[in-house]
């Protein structure tokens, strides 16, 4: 069944897809990816080996929040198999090779993702359709954007927070200094 598809990201390439609308004989992996995180990096071979591997597959790289919170997407990496009508077949991890945070295996046990999309070309359910994702977690800011008011408000605050802590961390730095014999010239003296 041909389903036409809105698909907002970007293939694997990087070709830009958002706007287009695009049909498709096939499911849909949406991949959310970030170059800031180690893990997610880390997997861009195996993302590269599945999409060569099931050419029926539309592998989108994206980071849309609408998505994420509609598939209940939360790490880094982390993927949403959706059929060919919209549905979500399987969300969660590529595969298991990352254990728990900072505990990895030398090869996974276990391909999650290559299991999902076997299943669903077979017209299997999903024997797993959910799994937990390790990686970089998705930041509420990133899945919410505050207002421009709420944003000023919480920038502020930060701020403010930011300013407090390196205060006290100066403060402190200095007193530890005082006790050991060392005379530093404090310019926060009166903050501390």
């Amino acid at each position: 069944m041909l389903t036409a598809l809105a698909l907002p990201g970007q293939d694997l390439a990087g070709q830009g897809l958002a706007g287009q609308r695009l049909v498709e004989q096939g499911p849909v992996v949406y991949v959310w990816l970030s170059p800031e995180c180690p893990v997610s990096n880390r997997y861009a071979p195996e993302l590269e080996r599945i999409e060569r591997d099931y050419p029926a597959v539309k592998l989108i790289r994206t980071s849309s929040r609408p998505l994420a919170r509609k598939y209940g997407v939360t790490m880094t990496p982390e993927v949403a198999v959706v059929d060919a009508q919209g549905r979500l077949f399987y969300r969660g991890r590529i595969d298991d090779q990352y254990v728990d945070y900072g505990k990895t295996r030398p090869a996974p046990t276990r391909r999650d993702l290559r299991i999902a999309l076997d299943e669903l070309s077979a017209g299997k359910r999903a024997s797993l359709a959910r799994t937990k994702a390790f990686g970089c977690a998705l930041t509420t800011l990133e899945l919410r954007p505050p207002s421009n008011r709420l944003r000023k408000k919480a920038g502020d605050r930060l701020l403010t927070r930011a300013a407090q802590l390196l205060r006290t961390r100066i403060c402190n730095s200095l007193q530890s200094h005082d006790r050991e014999g060392v005379v530093l010239q404090n310019p926060f003296s009166a903050a501390c």
